[in-house]
């Protein structure tokens, strides 16, 4: 796409090898160099016209960067794709440049964009393709990897403390090879390209990671979890295993959830929500329309990557369809198009259904920075990506039963003596 837009010779990254894609190519051949100075000699010597830079921030080596000629496209995204100082824009489309800006983040890979790669360029087995999906989440590198790659040696691999040290800020030489790959853990890279942040590689991972090392896991998941709701560390550090947490309150205990009502303005509270929880299945789906989820009674679903429009995971119970955010922000407006795609797949599996609620899941925030969160969370309002105003009388929103808040017990968020940072 973006050689039919505009025509230039490209430069490619991948780990510590660069690959030069001429203009002309395929009647020009490629080059490759075997590091980033290599690269750069030739290209100032060689290269007179601009050119795409395809870069990898996730990469332990040197990328080549800041030609005033080059496009820079970076290949591993932040949660949310954006323009370089524009945080509010989301890229959705790579030939989308803004006069005076020639930096872009590529936007998240999804499970179905890698299923058309696949089917495009790969031609791997559908099933094995799906499966790798659900273990690493969806990353070419995993994904399309000719090597036969198994969690269970990595995670054997890979010492627990390991991975709590590192987590905890302890990194350089020693770290173990299932991070510094990049199987177990994303580097994923701010907009400006100064604060990075550690998640792990998916929802699978941080679960098998708890299940192989319960005790160092969910102390490390607790500690920052514990530090980011103080305020003491950034909230994205801790953000997979505060999902984490809330993913086993579901699913390794029977408890009763009261969840307080959430209003729009000066409304008063009517109520609270009551909900009897019954130690639930956990399963993991793949698509972002909802296809492989049956929205069966009592089950837990959880994708398998990040970064799912307006929800973190969902349950049914009864003929309620429970949405749940897990957020340490008290301000989460819910994305229109996400709705829209849950409820419709929900109703057409269980048309029973009445209603869906939304369930905002928080640790206690209220002593973050001297201000009570909880108290001030609110009704979060819906927005479309068109900026227009939501017509809160039509479908699905009509069909909302209410917004509630809750927020984590004490005991799920215990902070281990020693390890406040």
């Amino acid at each position: 796409m973006l050689r039919n837009w505009k025509p230039l010779g490209c430069l490619f990254q991948h780990e510590a090898y660069f690959y030069w894609i001429p203009k002309k190519f395929p009647a020009s051949e490629m080059l490759s160099f075997v590091n980033n100075e290599a690269a750069r000699s030739w290209i100032d010597d060689n290269v007179k016209d601009p050119f795409y830079n395809f870069m990898d921030p996730f990469s332990q080596f040197k990328i080549c960067s800041d030609f005033l000629k080059a496009y820079e496209i970076l290949w591993v995204s932040p949660k949310r794709g954006g323009k370089m100082g524009q945080k509010s824009q989301q890229v959705r489309d790579v030939t989308d440049w803004v006069k005076g800006i020639k930096q872009l983040y590529m936007r998240h890979w999804d499970p179905r964009a890698i299923l058309d790669c696949n089917e495009k360029c790969y031609f791997f087995d559908t099933k094995t393709v799906e499966e790798r999906i659900r273990i690493w989440g969806p990353v070419p590198r995993q994904v399309f990897s000719q090597e036969e790659l198994s969690l269970e040696n990595i995670l054997t691999d890979t010492p627990a403390i390991q991975i709590r040290e590192f987590f905890l800020g302890t990194r350089g030489a020693g770290t173990p090879d299932g991070i510094t790959s990049g199987k177990l853990v994303h580097l994923i890279p701010s907009e400006d390209r100064c604060v990075p942040h550690y998640r792990v590689g998916s929802s699978h991972i941080r679960m098998e990671l708890l299940r192989a090392n319960e005790k160092v896991i969910m102390q490390l998941a607790r500690d920052l979890v514990s530090n980011a709701a103080r305020g003491v560390i950034r909230s994205q550090n801790a953000a997979d295993w505060l999902e984490s947490l809330v993913a086993l309150n579901f699913t390794k205990s029977s408890f009763t959830l009261e969840a307080r009502q959430l209003t729009k303005g000066s409304e008063k509270a009517t109520g609270k929500l009551t909900v009897k929880i019954k130690e639930m299945k956990h399963k993991i789906f793949n698509h972002a329309n909802f296809d492989d989820v049956d929205f069966n009674l009592n089950t837990y679903y959880e994708p398998s990557w990040r970064t799912l429009e307006t929800i973190d995971s969902l349950f049914v119970i009864g003929k309620i369809l429970y949405l749940v955010q897990v957020t340490f922000s008290p301000n989460h407006p819910l994305k229109t198009a996400g709705m829209r795609r849950v409820w419709s797949a929900a109703k057409t599996k269980v048309p029973a259904l009445e209603g869906y609620c939304v369930i905002f899941a928080i640790p206690d925030l209220s002593k973050k920075k001297g201000k009570d969160l909880v108290a001030k969370f609110k009704y979060q309002p819906y927005k479309q990506t068109t900026g227009n105003p939501v017509d809160y009388k039509i479908a699905p929103f009509k069909f909302e039963k209410g917004q509630y808040l809750y927020v984590l017990p004490d005991l799920i968020l215990g902070c281990s003596d020693g390890e406040q940072v």
